[in-house]
């Protein structure tokens, strides 16, 4: 719908589950999960409803970001990327991956299954963040765009301290991450 309440549309207008659009940065196009395969997966559509493509067929779940949209970077700035996670059905691990547009080039960020949540490119696209739970402590990581030189932005927080609430946000240029910190005691 319009930003004024008219022109209420129904896109997908599918009997599934179809949940957490997040258009693309230049507004073209519409990512979206649906669980029509059996499984929650990941969907792309033209913004009028046409050309609507399964970007893969696992048999897993997959969410963009995390299972709520928190309103991160989950497009690459260029749009030609998305950020996604995905379960195995049961599994509370899940896997980071990023994917082209066009469903190809499917590629994990992280080398082993965790606790993953919030992840999010930054403005220029050149890195991407992403919340790890490890061991009852929250920390944000960052790499780079191709998934290399993972690091942990947080490692430098006292070890009785702890991501709260679990969210950050990136600088405008993306050199920079603000975060809250608490004490666990």
């Amino acid at each position: 719908m319009y930003a004024d309440g008219s022109e209420l549309t129904n896109l997908t207008n599918n009997p599934a589950q179809d949940v957490s659009p997040v258009w693309s940065p230049d507004g073209r196009r519409i990512a979206f999960e649906s669980d029509r395969s059996g499984f929650r997966q990941i969907f792309l559509m033209d913004a009028d409803a046409s050309n609507v493509i399964q970007l893969a067929d696992d048999k897993a779940d997959q969410w963009i970001g995390e299972p709520y949209n928190l309103g991160l970077n989950l497009w690459s700035p260029d749009g030609n990327r998305l950020i996604f996670s995905q379960t195995v059905p049961g599994d509370e691990n899940g896997m980071l991956y990023i994917v082209d547009a066009n469903g190809e080039n499917k590629k994990p960020l992280v080398n082993k299954a965790g606790k993953y949540s919030s992840p999010s490119w930054s403005p220029d696209g050149k890195h991407i963040a992403f919340i790890v739970l490890e061991n009852n402590v929250t920390r944000i990581y960052s790499t780079d765009a191709d998934g290399n030189n993972i690091t942990d932005v947080t490692k430098t927080l006292p070890s009785d301290e702890t991501l709260y609430p679990k969210s950050y946000s990136w600088s405008r240029d993306g050199q920079s991450i603000s975060f809250i910190a608490s004490n666990l005691n």
